[in-house]
């Protein structure tokens, strides 16, 4: 939701790979795209964040019942972000 810059999305994806391998698969990846790590926490629900200009990504990674990982990831502009529900626009206020 959102334009240009200031877009809020979210993706669930429900994977084969488990959940160590899909927390390694983050960690490497999101570098090599110029996305610098903020913080991780590797438990029974993973959690790693990075950041990219004015961009944050949050990606949460939880074991499926039988096997598996559920890959949730979420990308928004750096600060707080509000979302008006009926004309889909964002707006951002920075974080101080």
């Amino acid at each position: 939701l959102g334009e240009r810059d200031a877009w809020v999305g979210r993706l669930v994806m429900k994977v084969g790979t488990g959940v160590g391998a899909a927390y390694d698969f983050y960690a490497a990846q999101m570098p090599r795209f110029h996305w610098s790590p903020i913080t991780s926490v590797r438990s029974e629900v993973s959690v790693l964040s990075f950041s990219r200009g004015g961009r944050v990504a949050t990606i949460q990674i939880r074991p499926r019942t039988l096997g598996g990982a559920t890959i949730s990831l979420t990308m928004s502009p750096r600060g707080i972000s509000e979302i008006a529900p009926a004309s889909g626009s964002v707006t951002t206020t920075p974080l101080r």
